[in-house]
């Protein structure tokens, strides 16, 4: 018997998006194990299961309110777009590979889900006239996630990444640069680290590359009226310790960063073609409760949780236009928030002062 032969499993009046979804057999080929599923069977110890896994408490009825913020999220994009485009969005991405289901690729759409939302309902510089979703904007099959069109005529394309970054696994110690580092200054560095047990990794700079890159390669030019945002959703282990520190060293660190120097974009592989068809980068990070129950305009409340980056290198960078969209604070191009050399971890001891203050000597000596 097909899923959608069975009957709707959520007994809610409230749900009725997600109840003509299963009647349409949508979720006929997601795995028993997809976390979907199991909130809609109320299963509030599988939920929970997923929130412990991930080091989070576990909540009463999360089973239920995920299910009620999932069907408001997938109401809204059947709302913005034509039901051929998010049929095919839930029938594919949102299913995670359905009975080879990837817990991580439907977080990764769930976030992608609240980018599209935030701004087809909340941010913007005016009503929604129209939205497009997996807009065709070159003469290529690369296309963003969606493109939104405001009633003053301000066009808003939007691309989401959401990156698997590498945690430190439990090393007690651990040293990461968030800035570039010279080639000898990175062996110096590493050669410290091997010799004292220190466990190393380098900046996340190549990922920007990859995203620039990426979306350059899918927005079109940008005009007057035009913004192309790029939103990179900095989530894994350490974020929850450093947040998005060290995506703004990389952005904005006034000697290297890859929106303050243009040869160190370049000399890391970012085209010049692609960075100028950048207006900003938004990065934000979400806490996985809040990507399963809550709402990024809330996110957009904590400062720590979120940055909007202007890329000084774009066509045009008219950031009066790109902080009445977001609707919130930038950092402009002549802005100098505060950045960090690195994040270090080391235990407690009499050799803890003297093994931080080398492992920051050696990065601030190298420092490209």
């Amino acid at each position: 018997m097909a899923r959608h032969d069975e009957p709707f499993p959520f007994d809610c009046c409230l749900c009725g998006q997600l109840s003509d979804i299963w009647t349409r057999g949508l979720l006929d080929e997601y795995s028993d194990s997809h976390f979907l599923i199991r909130a809609l069977y109320q299963d509030n110890d599988y939920c929970n299961r997923i929130l412990s896994t991930n080091g989070y408490n576990r909540e009463e009825n999360i089973a239920i309110n995920f299910t009620l913020n999932m069907n408001s999220r997938l109401g809204r994009l059947y709302q913005l777009f034509d039901v051929n485009s998010i049929d095919e969005f839930i029938k594919g991405q949102l299913a995670a590979g359905k009975q080879n289901y990837d817990e991580k690729a439907f977080f990764q759409a769930l976030s992608e889900i609240h980018v599209i939302c935030l701004f087809g309902t909340f941010l913007g510089t005016g009503a929604v006239v129209s939205s497009v979703y997996e807009p065709r904007l070159n003469n290529t099959s690369r296309n963003p996630e969606a493109q939104f069109r405001y009633s003053d005529g301000v066009t808003l394309n939007v691309e989401v990444k959401t990156p698997t970054i590498k945690g430190w696994n439990g090393q007690d110690k651990y040293v990461k640069p968030f800035v570039p580092l010279t080639q000898q200054g990175r062996e110096e560095l590493k050669e410290y680290c091997s010799m004292h047990g220190v466990f190393y990794q380098d900046p996340d700079i190549l990922k920007f590359k990859d995203y620039i890159n990426s979306a350059g390669s899918k927005f079109p030019e940008i005009n007057d009226n035009q913004v192309n945002l790029l939103c990179v959703d900095w989530n894994s282990t350490d974020t929850r310790i450093n947040g998005i520190l060290e995506p703004i060293s990389i952005l904005c660190n006034d000697s290297s960063g890859l929106f303050r120097n243009k040869e160190t974009a370049l000399f890391f592989g970012i085209t010049e073609e692609h960075l100028k068809k950048i207006s900003a980068i938004i990065v934000y990070y979400i806490s996985l409760p809040e990507v399963l129950t809550g709402d990024l305009r809330y996110l957009f409340a904590n400062d720590s949780s979120f940055a909007i980056i202007v890329n000084p290198f774009a066509e045009v960078c008219d950031e009066q236009l790109i902080s009445r969209i977001v609707r919130r604070g930038i950092i402009g191009k002549d802005s100098h928030p505060e950045c960090f050399t690195g994040m270090f971890n080391y235990p407690s001891g009499k050799t803890q002062s003297e093994s931080i203050n080398e492992l920051k000597r050696i990065i601030n000596s190298a420092i490209m």
